[in-house]
């Protein structure tokens, strides 16, 4: 039917691997709960993109097969590196320890997302697997808050430094449960170690028109990593035209940066990448927070489906389905 569906047939004069299905129709649905409720029912056999609160009902559906495949998002707490409360990496890295990135992935996404490291999730090749993402030791940040000047001089649960209160405002983009739900555990982490934090959720391009200009102390946001491991836009000094909007500036990772990429062996670069990774956890640009996964939910009928990071149809070729399940007459299957 025009622009509500697209019928593709095997080609059998195709001299690749034989498809094993005859025929493969995708249905467009813009709907999301239209989506989902085509997935239950049956009329439809692979949808993307699950929310991870539906995905976990689907998966007490015998009829539905949850997958899950790594993906190049991570959501991240952007801090504004120019600001009086976050030019210093020691207040920084406190922050960072007091979040529980945990309880943020059973909350938010239920389950579905493993706690982040960096700007570099694990489906690109130059992950450093050695490394820990940050554990949620509020004690230890309060001892490292300290030791950087910041005290709650006057008892009202709020640090102070240089006579300013420690008091910020994070802001994130509407629309987003995870962003906002999110922000709403952000600030009570936050206030457990003496942080007062106010959110403030905007419509997407009122919000950036802040970032871009600087105007914020900490952003919630979502960044996809690209494909070839470059996290050049938003770690490097010169990236504030991209995704550094903290302005953050370390000398050591820009000329490691700068190098790597001019290393066309990844063998050779991958010292100098992990090397990147481990400089970012000591003085952050941001609190990276999670790495959601991509979810796919598939009807129980179709064998050998495996989805792949870059597509949910990646081996569709492989797809087979059973005698018994099969809805259409031989050659329309």
């Amino acid at each position: 039917a025009h622009n509500r569906s697209i019928s593709l047939v095997r080609n059998e004069r195709y001299p690749g691997t034989r498809a094993l299905l005859d025929r493969v129709v995708f249905r467009i649905l813009p709907e999301e709960g239209a989506r989902l409720v085509a997935l239950e029912t049956g009329e439809v056999d692979l949808v993307e993109g699950i929310p991870p609160d539906t995905a976990r009902r689907l998966e007490q559906d015998e009829d539905v097969v949850i997958k899950t495949t790594g993906s190049r998002r991570f959501y991240y707490l952007q801090w504004n590196c120019r600001s009086p409360w976050f030019a210093d990496a020691p207040t920084r890295r406190a922050l960072s320890l007091a979040l529980d990135r945990d309880r943020m992935i059973a909350t938010l996404l239920p389950g579905f997302a493993s706690p982040a490291i960096g700007p570099l999730p694990p489906v690109v090749w130059n992950y450093h697997p050695a490394l820990d993402p940050d554990p949620y030791d509020p004690d230890r940040a309060r001892r490292i808050l300290a030791e950087a000047g910041w005290e709650d001089t006057d008892g009202d649960g709020i640090l102070e430094r240089d006579g300013r209160p420690f008091a910020i405002e994070i802001l994130t983009k509407q629309g987003d449960p995870v962003r906002e739900n999110g922000a709403v555990m952000l600030r009570t982490f936050l206030g457990d170690v003496g942080v007062d934090v106010r959110i403030r959720a905007m419509e997407l391009a009122a919000g950036l028109e802040l970032l871009r200009e600087g105007r914020f102390d900490a952003y919630l946001g979502r960044l996809n990593a690209n494909l070839y491991g470059d996290p050049r836009g938003s770690v490097h000094s010169a990236a504030v035209e991209e995704f550094n909007t903290g302005r953050y500036a370390n000398a050591a990772v820009d000329s490691l940066v700068d190098l790597a990429l001019t290393i066309v062996d990844r063998k050779a670069a991958l010292p100098l990448w992990f090397e990147v990774q481990e400089l970012l956890v000591g003085d952050p640009p941001a609190a990276y927070l999670f790495y959601p996964h991509n979810l796919v939910g598939t009807s129980a009928r179709i064998r050998d489906a495996e989805p792949h990071m870059l597509s949910p149809i990646n081996n569709l070729v492989e797809w087979w389905i059973a005698p018994g399940d099969r809805r259409y007459a031989s050659g329309k299957s």
